[in-house]
């Protein structure tokens, strides 16, 4: 078969974009080994090995806090505390170390908080330290540090102060420091000076200059199509993402979902028999606790090993009773089925929960691709909104918010290219609350179509026809669309806020407090509706920027940023291309182009109704001009009132009865009425403009180009560096 010039064309572009990213990824590889490479003559491999036994069988000597053991070219001294100093005599001027691995026995029921301190030369006499904090894994061994510093001469590793709180107290400090217990004893300390390929490296190098260079060498397909940008960009970087998580819980809520996983995973039996390690993951306890993760590519190796040995899902002696609540399939039966099929290929533990995650990315891009693609107007809008670090990162783990926010946007698409959509809009809409029908207002969206002025050729008694103008005259479709709405927005409410207004819980969420009750917060807003109002008022307000347009709505990843670590993400920057593309959206620069992967949509700049184009069948004129002021006031009414909604349900579930203040709610829970919001700030160029010759255009494609390289580096900055190196 013969391949035409341009089709061959295309092929030697894609092969030049491959060979340039493998030859990226391995040049990074290479530079992260630079400094093994560029000491490939210095000592590889130093040990010291304290012998316990003998350290605990000096009990006075070991009270006083002191113990020396020497061996070869080291002196290492243990204290009471179970702090470790060795010091590298045989050395004069110290060596170059790669990685710092030493042995580590947890003795508590808490995973091990240490500090390590490592002592490098600078001029051959003055003493610079460098500090590492890690929160250790209980089941891991072997603690690994990247170090990457030559002339060392000494290593301290000793348990990390307690913070100082409020009143300068020492958090967690002992009373009695003298006579504290160690928290954890240090076993053979190694210099590990090995060239190691770091295959995590490796494919984050080559999926990110991939990603760039297809936008770039193929802009003139990508500019007019953010579908494809989406698509492409969602899914290099989110694999990247996904391989380089531990393979513990990392997510929001996520031992909890995965236990609705594996209950559905365990059809048609229904039995679950798991042993204690594979329980531990699937609970809270401090054998998943989410700030205790494997470090870097050493310390993964070794957990995904540790895990695949201890966690048994299939024949443990323990039978948890887990449940799934119906209105919650649809959002886990990707991931069921996913892991239903690793369970038949008996996969180990870390595989079994990298499928359920990487089948929930899938698919996120699958139903976002398509909402994009659907999309008649706002799509650069969506595409930013569902490249946001956050839902690529909820689309890594195992959760049902990707499912909620994936199937809303395509419910969001199919209701903005018109009636004859209503039902498949309505469908997704529907699926989409299903699992939190707190969103249950945004069903009504589509009474929108029922306002506007309609011009309808009607024929009259005497045969002639008459142009009738007026906002809405009520036909056949009219009352059925307010049905289908009606009865998604009652099936909806029903599995939520009417139970809860009828036959209220007596406790509550048990991450809320022991005083957390239904019962008795119902009663409080039934009985002060008032001061209820008051209290809701004061807390939308006050959290408005944090909820809409803050890190927590946008870059907030779990603990990995902005949870338990300093690092808020890019979001800075990512405001800046939200607010520019509602911005660029008023811009009447440029032509309305003719969109082609809407499937054949026309933008018309006249006309105020949705129906088909005299002028060229099979086209669907949708107004991008503006949206008439009742569908924008409408709009905000219904992502205002699901908004209530998200914090009325958190005060109910997970706040103390009369409490002055919400708990409980994040930014996450508010990206899936990111786009309606936004959508009514834009103006009439919200569609873009499909040729790089117009402003708008430009910005448009710019801003693809921009969300690819800012997921690059939150990817690269929040996951491959943290855990991966």
């Amino acid at each position: 078969m013969k391949i035409s010039e341009e089709t061959e064309r295309l092929i030697i572009k894609l092969i030049r974009d491959l060979a340039g990213a493998f030859l990226a990824g391995l040049l990074f590889v290479l530079f992260l080994n630079r400094g093994v490479l560029l000491h490939k003559d210095n000592v590889n491999f130093v040990r010291t090995s304290p012998d316990y036994t003998a350290t605990y069988e000096l009990d006075d000597g070991y009270r006083k806090g002191i113990w020396t053991a020497y061996e070869g070219n080291s002196v290492t001294v243990v204290n009471r505390d179970g702090s470790v100093h060795c010091s590298f005599d045989a050395f004069e001027t110290g060596f170059y170390v790669e990685r710092l691995s030493f042995e580590l026995e947890n003795l508590g029921e808490k995973p091990a908080d240490l500090t390590v301190r490592v002592s490098c030369l600078e001029n051959d006499s003055l003493l610079k330290e460098y500090e590492y904090t890690d929160f250790q894994p209980i089941y891991l061994v072997n603690e690994v540090i990247p170090v990457r510093k030559e002339h060392v001469v000494a290593v301290d590793i000793f348990p990390t102060p307690a913070s100082d709180n409020a009143d300068g107290v020492k958090e967690g400090a002992a009373v009695d420091e003298a006579v504290s217990e160690a928290a954890f004893r240090v076993g053979a300390i190694r210099v590990d000076n090995r060239f190691i390929w770091n295959s995590y490296v490796f494919f984050f190098a080559f999926a990110a200059v991939f990603c760039l260079a297809v936008l770039i060498e193929f802009r003139g397909y990508f500019r007019k199509r953010p579908a494809a940008a989406f698509c492409l960009i969602a899914l290099l970087m989110g694999l990247s993402m996904v391989t380089g998580l531990p393979r513990n819980k990392i997510g929001y809520d996520e031992e909890s979902h995965l236990q609705a996983v594996m209950d559905m995973a365990s059809f048609p039996s229904g039995e679950l028999h798991l042993s204690d390690a594979m329980l531990y993951q699937l609970l809270i306890t401090e054998y998943n606790h989410p700030d205790a993760q494997p470090a870097n590519a050493n310390e993964m190796q070794e957990w995904d090993a540790r895990l695949s040995e201890l966690a048994n899902y299939r024949e443990g002696a323990r039978t948890p009773d887990f449940y799934t609540l119906p209105n919650r399939v649809p959002s886990y039966l990707v991931m069921a089925a996913a892991v239903k099929l690793g369970k038949g290929l008996h996969l180990a533990w870390p595989s079994l929960l990298l499928l359920a995650r990487m089948s929930n990315l899938l698919m996120y891009i699958a139903v976002m691709t398509l909402a994009i693609w659907f999309c008649p107007a706002g799509q650069w809008l969506m595409m930013l909104i569902g490249l946001f670090p956050i839902n690529i990162f909820l689309a890594c783990t195992v959760s049902y918010d990707p499912f909620i926010t994936a199937f809303l946007s395509l419910g969001y698409a199919l209701m903005l290219r018109g009636r004859k959509y209503a039902l498949p809009a309505l469908l997704c809409i529907f699926l989409g609350c299903l699992s939190k029908a707190v969103y249950a207002p945004v069903a009504l969206l589509p009474l929108t179509w029922l306002h506007g002025r309609r011009e309808e050729d009607k024929e009259s008694a005497d045969g002639s026809k008459e142009q009738h103008h007026g906002f809405w005259h009520p036909d056949t479709r009219d009352w059925l669309l307010l049905f289908g709405c009606g009865l998604v927005f009652i099936l909806l409410a029903g599995t939520f806020i009417l139970p809860t207004i009828l036959a209220p819980a007596q406790g509550g969420d048990i991450r809320g407090g022991e005083a957390v009750s239904e019962v008795s917060q119902v009663g409080f807003i039934l009985g002060h509706p008032f001061r209820y109002m008051w209290i809701l008022l004061r807390q939308i307000i006050l959290w408005f920027p944090k909820c809409w347009f803050g890190a927590d709505c946008i870059t907030h990843m779990g603990h990995i940023v902005n949870g338990s670590t300093a690092f808020k993400g890019y979001y800075p920057a990512y405001l800046i291309l939200l607010a520019g593309t509602v911005i660029v959206s008023w811009l009447k620069k440029g032509r309305a182009p003719e969109n082609d992967s809407a499937g054949k949509v026309s933008f018309g700049t006249d006309r105020l109704f949705h129906g088909k184009n005299p002028e060229r069948p099979g086209e669907i004129l949708i107004d991008v001009e503006k949206l008439h002021l009742p569908a924008r006031i409408w709009t905000l009414l219904m992502v205002g009132a699901a908004s209530v909604l998200i914090w009325t349900s958190m005060y109910v579930a997970f706040t103390e009865p009369g409490a002055a203040e919400i708990a409980g709610v994040q930014g996450r829970y508010f990206i899936p009425l990111m786009f309606p919001l936004y959508m009514v700030l834009s103006g009439p160029n919200a569609a873009g403009a499909g040729s790089l010759e117009t402003k708008t255009g430009l910005w448009y494609y710019l801003l693809e180009l921009a969300a690819a390289v800012l997921l690059a580096l939150t990817v690269w900055t929040a996951v491959i560096s943290r855990f991966c190196l």
